[in-house]
Order: C-alpha cells, then sequence, then structure tokens
C-alpha cells in the first residue's frame, strides 16, 4: 500500500466518510506493518492538510491519546505538534495509530438518538457512592451524608471534604481510649467509588466493587491496611514505619510510593502496578521487588513482573475505559462492575476476541457498547439490568 493511499484512507476515517470495506484494508495494513515512519509520514500529511475548523472531539479522549501521541519519540521529533491545544482537532485520524488499531474506535458523530433507538434500555454510569463501617458497627451512608463531620473515633475526626472526599483527621494524641486500635472499612458498591486520606495523610482512591479495612489511626512499626478490589495509593512516606496493603494472596510492601492494585476475587490474576517509589511483593512462597513503570503479576501463587502499561492500568482513577488487545471477557467483567450489570454471553467463543480503544466511564453504557459494536463482531441487547453478547 503506498504513502499516498494511507494518507487518503486515514483522511477518510478523519471526515467520517471512510467504508467499512477501506476500514477493514486500513487496520489490516497497520496491524500487520512493521514500519512506523509510514504512519508518521501519513500522520504528518493529515497534520498539513487538514482545516482546522473541521474537527472536534470529545475532552475526555483529548488527555488519553494526547499522552500516547508525546509518548511517542519518532512523532516528537518529526511532527509539527506545538501545544495541545490543535491536536485534537486531528485525534479522529491518529486514534486508529495510537490505539492500535484493531478495530474498535470512537466515532466523531455518534448521535444519541440513533443509540437510544438501538437500546430500549440504557444504564447510567458509577458514580461517587460508599458506606463506612465504624468500629461500633455503625454504617454511614456516605452518598446521602452532607456533614462535615462525619464521626469521631479515639482522637480522629473523619470529615467529608469540599469535593466529597473522606478526611482522617488526626487531631490528638492523647485523647485515644484503651490500647486497641479502633477499625473502619469503605466499602464502595458496584457502580461505586471513593477516595479518602488515613490518618497519616495517605490518599487512598478506591475502585468499583472494593473494600478497604483500615485502623483510625495507626500506631507502632507498621501500617497496615488490607484491600479486597482495587486501589490506587499515593503513601505518605515515613521510613520508621512501613505501609503494607494485605490482600487475600499477597502483601505489598511500601515506605512512600504512589502504586495500583488490583485484587478483585472474581479476576484471574492479580496485579501491582509500580508508578514511583519502592514495592515489595511477598506471597507465601516469593518475595519481590519491582521497580517504577513495572507491573506484578500474581497468578496460582506465581509472580511475573513485566512492564506496564501505565495508562492502562490508571485509566479507572483517570475516569476512562482504555483497553490494549483486551479480550471482551476482560472487558466485560469491568463493565459488569461499573455499570453494576449482569453479562450473559450467547457464545463463549465472543468471549475470546480482542479489543483496543478508549471512552469516558461516565458515558451511559449504551455509548460504550454501541462503539463495541462498530466491529461489527459483536453485539449486544440490554434487559433491565443484564447485558447479553451475541454474534
Amino acid at each position: 500500500m503506498t504513502d499516498k493511499t494511507i494518507a487518503n484512507l486515514l483522511e477518510q476515517f478523519a471526515d467520517n466518510t471512510i467504508s467499512r470495506e477501506d476500514f477493514q484494508i486500513l487496520i489490516h495494513h497497520f496491524k500487520l506493518s512493521g514500519n512506523d515512519e509510514e504512519i508518521w509520514s501519513a500522520m504528518e500529511k493529515i497534520w498539513q492538510d487538514l482545516k482546522t475548523d473541521e474537527f472536534a472531539y470529545p475532552d475526555e479522549a483529548k488527555s488519553a491519546f494526547y499522552q500516547r501521541l508525546v509518548a511517542n519519540k519518532k512523532f516528537r521529533q518529526s511532527s509539527k505538534l506545538r501545544s495541545i491545544t490543535p491536536w485534537y482537532r486531528y485525534a479522529a485520524a491518529a486514534v486508529l495509530v495510537l490505539i492500535g488499531a484493531t478495530g474498535l474506535y470512537l466515532l466523531k458523530h455518534t448521535s444519541e438518538n440513533s443509540v437510544a433507538k438501538r437500546y430500549k434500555n440504557d444504564i447510567k454510569p458509577g458514580y461517587t457512592q460508599a458506606t463506612l463501617t465504624l468500629a461500633n458497627g455503625r454504617i454511614i451512608d456516605l452518598s446521602r451524608t452532607n456533614d462535615k463531620a462525619v464521626a469521631q473515633e479515639q482522637g480522629v475526626i473523619i470529615k467529608k471534604t469540599a469535593d466529597g472526599a473522606l478526611l482522617y483527621d488526626f487531631q490528638s494524641r492523647g485523647s485515644a481510649v484503651g490500647t486497641d486500635t479502633a477499625v473502619n472499612i469503605l466499602k464502595t458498591p458496584k457502580g461505586g467509588q471513593f477516595q479518602v486520606t488515613l490518618s497519616d495523610g495517605s490518599h487512598v482512591w478506591l475502585n468499583t466493587a472494593s473494600a478497604l479495612t483500615f485502623p483510625v489511626r495507626f500506631k507502632g512499626t507498621e501500617r497496615a491496611v488490607k484491600l479486597t478490589g482495587e486501589a490506587y495509593f499515593e503513601v505518605a512516606k515515613n521510613e520508621k514505619s512501613p505501609f503494607r496493603v494485605i490482600t487475600a494472596n499477597q502483601q505489598i510492601k511500601v515506605l512512600g510510593t504512589h502504586f495500583d492494585v488490583n485484587a478483585y476475587d472474581d479476576e484471574p490474576v492479580s496485579s501491582t502496578t509500580l508508578l514511583e517509589g519502592r514495592v515489595k511483593i511477598i506471597t507465601p512462597a516469593h518475595s519481590i521487588n519491582i521497580k517504577p513503570g513495572q507491573q506484578a503479576v500474581l497468578a496460582n501463587n506465581h509472580i511475573d513482573v513485566q512492564p506496564a502499561d501505565m495508562e492502562e492500568a490508571m485509566a479507572w482513577k483517570n475516569g476512562l475505559f482504555l483497553y490494549n488487545q483486551q479480550s471482551l471477557e476482560t472487558i466485560m467483567r469491568q463493565v459488569s462492575r461499573w455499570y453494576n450489570v449482569e453479562v450473559v454471553f450467547e457464545d463463549k467463543e465472543l468471549k475470546k476476541q480482542l479489543f483496543s480503544g478508549a471512552l469516558s466511564r461516565f458515558k451511559n453504557i449504551s455509548e460504550l457498547l454501541e462503539v463495541l459494536e462498530t466491529t461489527g463482531s459483536v453485539h449486544f441487547k440490554i434487559e433491565g439490568r443484564r447485558v447479553t453478547a451475541m454474534q
């Protein structure tokens, strides 16, 4: 395929005029090509030729695709990119290159009316909601309380901040009663997420269908919390008191660092992704350190350390569904948790299909399903809170 043909097809994609047949030709070419130079050459031509007032693109897509764009050294060296402001105008053309060209792409002119016609039912995305279980067993629905002071235990005032997060404000070391440390549980339901700042200053983002068990105040030479589900941690540094995250099958020991832990019971593996600092993964059989930019994957009591796809690991925290050659089964497990739906596959072979792409987590489920359907290889129907995937 000549450079001119590639550029023409990319420009048709950017204009939203490309036929399904030509689209398949385009993704087939990029999937097989090992020559990045022709891709960047074609992108450069489009950048020069596009009229700057022709394109508009969703805000949530700009950030994710921009980061992938500027991360590529070849593009930085060759393109005329000067700032993020004009970049989104050719994002529709760039998306095929940036997200792997496997068939999932974001439609520039998706009509809400057409989506509504395809699905009789629609389901709203998750939102900020959680419950807090105090040491005395009292359960507080944090999505329904507007109180700045939620509770007080052992010299710690539990507050809701202006942005709706939870803050454990350690007021006095002398006001604790007894020798035992009170333990609280922050739990998000399916379709919920929440943030909390612990009494030591560590900040935790809790993903949907997850639970964090932690002391109201940390005592002794170690800070330990328990996690089910997924959370992102920014741990306050304290060399005298290491921080431990305990899951069902491993412990993560840190001093002061930023990392994500995915330990859902229904996932085949647990993963720890390190953004900065130092982390040690401990299991009954192994103990291993990982470096920033690495991911430790635990399966069958074996730890495999590999380079991390940082954007994919952090996508949920940044408000995105972001996939790079992920199976439909994996994608739909996340969809099930975030939209609080049951997912059924009419054909089990559909589970193995791979997709790449990105979409805001704050869109209705119909928009996500509509994008997945653009590949032509899967279709969906919504009945109540059940989503069925079919040929």
